[in-house]
């Protein structure tokens, strides 16, 4: 293969194109078709062999491997049928534009258009990096509407570029080359989690090197572990929010953390500061460095979330800050509370939507260790995250590299010769 600079573009539908490629709609390289959902009180149609595709297996590998239900062929046979590399698209809701290719003879529901592409002009696999890279375009077909949706008559109208197929076949081999290497790295992050996991119901319940546990309300733990409130072991207080309608009260220096921003073992900074006197004008404080931030509240898996600062900040009330004594080890109480985040999210009850509060944090039991053993706990951990955090920066520079190449490659600016 031979990159090179294209120098002659012609103007299309779509905008600049190299000249020598065309411009098609959807309708004219492969056939259309809107899935089927196959009744499901009829048993005959369910639990066999074939994939059965909805949006939320479609994730953001370039095939779906596994679906979380599967169809007879008599199910099958209530929609159609779709042969390996075929193209999906997610066509309603806040997913539109998702994308994927089917790794064998599947089905799909009626929230996903399909192509079967006719392979004498164009490459599934081609069509599919190139719907991918303007689905952001695609989501404008939707209208305005409650439930937003790309209808079949309006998606086989969407246009995309058509390079000459030894030229697509180029551009796939390039593309999946940094592709392979994003699920490499999936597959690492996946294996490591799985590791960090293993590694905190060992350590966090049997500790290092004991022979004798005991029994109590947290469980068995060792014999020379005491259980105690986290009351008990840390001063529990919360912050406060300045008042909007004082702009002089943001844009500071003073770091001021919010529910939302919990998400990593150590909080080094946040997005939004607060001025020393929106400090003065409200119940908001500044908490020292090494305390254990708690999320109370908070939209989708935010609530239960743990973090150590490593700054001293500020907090809304959506946070509670632990401030520990010399009992605890912060990076100890951040695993601990995190592996037990489903306990403490039902805290609440299950059904309940309302947050933690401080005399609900204040009252969670946990075991205590003696200093170093939390320590070697801690270090373990910090040392599995630190592996994690490594492979997501990989694999974000990997996504950069491909948002690169599919803008140079896909847009025709540097062109493949086949040699």
């Amino acid at each position: 293969m031979t990159f090179y600079k294209e120098t002659e573009f012609q103007d299309s539908t779509i905008g600049k194109t190299p000249k020598a490629w065309n411009v098609a709609k959807v309708s004219s390289i492969g056939d259309v078709f809107t899935g089927k959902t196959p009744s499901t009180s009829n048993k005959n149609f369910w639990n066999g062999n074939i994939p059965f595709i909805t949006p939320a297996d479609i994730n953001k590998t370039k095939y779906v491997y596994r679906t979380e239900r599967h169809v007879t062929l008599s199910g099958a046979e209530q929609s159609r049928i779709l042969p390996k590399n075929t193209v999906l698209i997610v066509c309603i809701g806040s997913t539109i534009g998702k994308i994927a290719l089917t790794d064998k003879d599947s089905v799909t529901n009626q929230q996903i258009n399909s192509i079967i592409c006719n392979k004498d002009s164009v490459e599934p696999e081609f069509v599919y990096y190139s719907i991918l890279f303007r689905s952001s375009l695609l989501k404008s077909f939707s209208g305005i509407a409650a439930v937003p949706i790309v209808k079949k008559s309006l998606f086989e109208q969407f246009k995309v570029p058509i390079p000459p197929v030894s030229e697509q076949k180029a551009i796939i081999q390039v593309l999946g080359i940094v592709d392979s290497a994003i699920e490499l790295a999936d597959t690492v992050i996946a294996k490591t989690e799985r590791l960090k996991k293993g590694l905190m119901q060992q350590l966090l319940t049997r500790g290092i090197g004991h022979t004798e546990y005991k029994e109590t309300k947290l469980g068995k733990i060792p014999r020379d572990w005491l259980v105690k409130r986290i009351g008990d072991v840390c001063k529990v207080v919360t912050g406060g929010t300045p008042s909007t309608q004082h702009p002089e009260y943001f844009g500071g220096n003073v770091k001021w953390l919010k529910s939302g921003d919990i998400k990593k073992l150590y909080m080094y900074d946040t997005e939004e500061k607060i001025t020393q006197l929106g400090i003065e004008k409200s119940n908001a404080k500044i908490h020292p460095a090494c305390s254990v931030a708690i999320a109370l509240s908070g939209r989708g898996q935010t609530r239960g979330r743990t973090t150590v600062l490593k700054e001293p900040m500020a907090c809304s009330q959506s946070v509670a800050i632990m401030i520990l004594n010399s009992e605890l080890k912060p990076e100890y109480l951040h695993y601990n509370l995190s592996n037990r985040y489903m306990e403490i999210r039902n805290l609440t009850g299950n059904l309940d939507r309302s947050g933690l509060n401080l005399s609900i944090v204040s009252d969670i039991q946990i075991p205590v260790p003696s200093i170093a053993e939390q320590e070697e706990i801690a270090l373990v951990l910090i040392t599995v995250d630190k592996r994690i955090e490594l492979e997501k920066e990989e694999k974000m520079r990997l996504g950069h590299i491909r948002q690169g190449l599919m803008d140079l490659l896909l847009n025709g600016k540097i062109r493949i010769k086949v040699d």
